[in-house]
Order: structure tokens, then sequence, then C-alpha cells
């Protein structure tokens, strides 16, 4: 039971809002806990985070992509910021802490969800990828 109420803490889920014409908007949490170092809860009632993008999940996820980067001859490797992979990352724990979200693993009843598959996971990785593109030089620590 504790399981859950730290997996719902982590990856909290969307609201649902209706219009009047009837029209479904799905709005995204203030903010996803497991995306950060630190969460804590301020005194006036919100949560103060910092080290975004650098949960010891996420990171571990994000280290072996660079490992193996690393290995690359030079001609394949990019200067550039890795915030694909860096997304990639983030989105799979937020799979992962879903699919454990009962405390144990809970296989999906369709086979096609349990694939860490592009219609399955475009939107959350788009979002996370909205985060990144807005991230500085300075916050990458180039």
């Amino acid at each position: 039971m504790q399981s859950r109420v730290a997996v719902a803490f982590l990856v909290p889920k969307q609201t649902k809002l209706v219009d009047a014409a009837g029209r479904i908007t799905w709005v995204n949490p203030n903010i996803y806990p497991y995306m950060w170092k630190v969460v804590e809860a301020s005194a006036r009632g919100t949560e103060d985070c910092q080290g975004a993008f650098e949960d010891a999940c996420i990171l571990d996820i994000f280290a072996l992509y660079l490992e193996n980067v690393h290995n690359l001859p030079k001609e394949f490797r990019h200067q550039s910021m890795p915030k694909g992979a860096l997304a990639i990352a983030t989105a799979a724990v937020e799979r992962v802490w879903k699919m454990w979200s009962m405390g144990t693993y809970v296989k999906p009843k369709r086979a096609a969800h349990s694939q860490f598959a592009e219609g399955l996971w475009n939107d959350h990785t788009a979002l996370v990828m909205e985060s990144l593109n807005k991230a500085s030089c300075r916050k990458w620590k180039c």
C-alpha cells in the first residue's frame, strides 16, 4: 500500500476537464516529482524542487546511453546536447513507475501496451522535450 502512495506522488495523473461544449482537455499536474532530485513541501503549500532530471533512476539510464555513445568512433558522435536521449530516459522511468504502481509489476492487459512504442509514449516524451528545449547551455553545464 505504501508503494502505491509513493508512486501516486511521484507520477501524478493528468486531470480531465470537460468544458460546457463537452470538449475534453487533459491538464498536466504542476510538477512530476519523479523528474527531480529533491521535492519538498513548502510552507506555502506548494513543492520546492531542485535538480531537474537529476533523479537517480533517470541518471542511471542516461549514463548508460552516454557510456555507449562514448564507445562510438568520433565521426559518429554529435556535439550537441543529448536532449532526445534524456527525454527518452525520463519517459522510460515514468513507464517503469507506472508499471510498478501497485507495488509489484502489473502486466498491461494488451500486449501492445507492454512495448515502449512511439504511439504510446510520444506525447510523454514530447512534454519532456518541451522542458529540455527551454534549458540553457548553462543549465546543461556545457
